[in-house]
This record gives C-alpha cells, sequence and structure tokens, in this order.
C-alpha cells in the first residue's frame, strides 16, 4: 500500500466525516423546528465596552423563558437562556450595511439592557420574528413583573 492509497482514505475519512457533521446539524434544526415557534435570530456579545463577532442562531420562547440555540452545534440545549423578567429593550435599528455582510439584510437590531452580572447583548431577527418577541414581552401574566421597553 503506497503513500497515495493513504492520502485516498484519509481523503474518503474527511468526506465522510463531513457528510455526518451536516445530517446531524440538519436533523437538530428539524428537531428543534418540530417543536414548533423556532426563528432564525443572531446574538452578539459586549466584553469590556466592545462588541464581539455575531453569532448565527435559532431562538424560541417557551413560558417564561427565551431559548436561543447556536446554528453551528451539535449540542441539543440552548447556548442561552434568558427570563422573560429579566428581558428589557433598551432600543432596536435596521442592521448597517457591515453587519448586513454578516447577518441578513432585512434584520432589525434589538439591544437588551445587560442584567446585573451578565454581559450586553444584541439579537438580530426579521421585523416579524421581532413584533412577536415583543407582543411576548408584553404578554407576561398578571402580577408578574411589567415589561419596560426603551424603544
Amino acid at each position: 500500500m503506497g503513500w497515495l492509497d493513504g492520502v485516498e482514505w484519509v481523503f474518503a475519512v474527511v468526506v465522510v466525516l463531513a457528510v455526518l457533521i451536516a445530517v446531524s446539524l440538519f436533523v437538530r434544526r428539524r428537531a428543534l423546528s418540530s417543536r414548533g415557534g423556532i426563528f432564525d435570530c443572531g446574538m452578539r456579545l459586549w466584553k469590556s465596552g466592545q462588541p464581539t463577532s455575531w453569532t448565527m442562531g435559532m431562538a424560541r420562547y417557551s413560558g417564561e423563558i427565551f431559548q436561543w440555540y447556536r446554528a453551528f452545534s451539535l449540542l441539543p440545549a440552548p447556548s442561552a437562556q434568558l427570563r422573560r423578567e429579566d428581558i428589557r429593550v433598551a432600543g432596536q435599528r435596521k442592521v448597517d450595511d457591515l453587519e448586513a455582510m454578516s447577518l441578513f439584510n432585512d434584520h432589525w437590531v434589538i439591544d437588551l439592557e445587560p442584567e446585573a452580572d451578565s454581559p450586553r447583548r444584541e439579537l438580530s431577527m426579521t421585523r416579524e420574528s421581532l413584533t412577536g418577541l415583543l407582543s411576548w414581552l408584553e404578554a407576561a401574566p398578571p402580577g408578574g413583573p411589567s415589561y419596560r421597553a426603551r424603544v
């Protein structure tokens, strides 16, 4: 068996692994979507007053929890969870030209006020998803904390 045969085996293994990862990502997305209410949503954190890069993902709000999942992760658990009572929208805006390269042109960005020990976050989503999220925030049960938006 010459070195060329070894290269062919390595190439075959790499192709099989790439296909398995792609299929796993597809199955994960389908499994998350099957529970309903999932929408595309990017997230960006701010650390030391500077924004990190945007991370594409999916989100859903279920009960009192906003769940955010990374798009390119094989983990079934959400990467971030925020309680409805802790989400405070500080503002919203259309994505700028530079952000449109890593996000989608029709997305809007909402700025979330940070909690005491958590980083500032921004979420990007379509206008329809933004309307749904704001409606979910406003629909908090009576007697609970009130929704505050500075939009």
